[in-house]
């Protein structure tokens, strides 16, 4: 089974900005929704996801990606 490449992305919503890694837009919102009802962190209906940008995917190998955007860890 081909390892999932971990892409960084910049999560919004009325509460401020996160960056999250995550292996795709629905775990990237899945990890920020856990952290923030975990924290019981501001209004329920202000944690809900506006926006969620893709800004750099992991590189290891080639091809490296489609967005030119490279993160190495």
């Amino acid at each position: 089974m081909e390892e999932k490449k971990l892409k960084l992305y910049k999560v919004v919503n009325k509460i401020g900005v996160y960056w999250v890694i995550a292996t795709d837009p629905t775990d990237a919102e899945k990890k920020l929704y856990k952290i923030l009802n975990e924290a019981d962190y501001g209004f329920y209906e202000h944690r809900k996801v506006t926006e969620i940008h893709l800004i750099a995917e992991e590189v290891y190998e080639r091809p490296f990606g489609l967005t030119n955007n490279f993160l190495i860890k």
